[in-house]
């Protein structure tokens, strides 16, 4: 376990940061920077914990980031905003999930055991398949 660290960690009221405050806030000094879009450290006791230091402020901002990070021993960066609805990020990684399984045939195990062909014999058809549907589902994930 890490103990007597000054841990600066971008993202800190996130979900995954906030996690791991939980477990470090005891024995570490910490510094929350953070925009504060998503606050989940708000009504837990590292809100107002006398080892965990918030600091507002956005990551693309390089001189403010650079000077609350001084004397930091170690660095997490957990900040990341998608920009995008729930829903249309679930379907991004659906999609995408998907179109590359169209061309790993693991998906037709049972149908080449069956039919005794190998991989490479639906490979190009395969192939084929994924280029055809590649548009249709960056448009798709574009109109909805």
């Amino acid at each position: 376990m890490i103990q007597g660290k000054t841990i600066f960690i971008t993202g800190g009221a996130g979900f995954i940061a906030s996690t791991l405050i939980a477990r470090l806030a005891e024995h570490n000094r910490i510094v929350v920077y953070d925009n504060y879009t998503r606050n989940t450290l708000k009504g837990t006791p590292y809100e107002r914990h006398p080892n965990v230091k918030q600091v507002e402020g956005d990551v693309l901002d390089f001189e403010r980031l650079r000077m609350q990070m001084q004397g930091a021993q170690i660095v997490v960066h957990a900040a990341g905003e998608l920009h995008l609805s729930v829903p249309r990020a679930v379907m991004g990684l659906a999609y995408g999930d998907e179109w590359t399984n169209m061309l790993q045939p693991f998906w037709a195990l049972p149908l080449l055991g069956i039919t005794g062909l190998k991989a490479r014999d639906i490979l190009g058809y395969s192939l084929a398949i994924m280029l055809l549907a590649g548009p249709l589902y960056a448009l798709a994930l574009l109109c909805f």
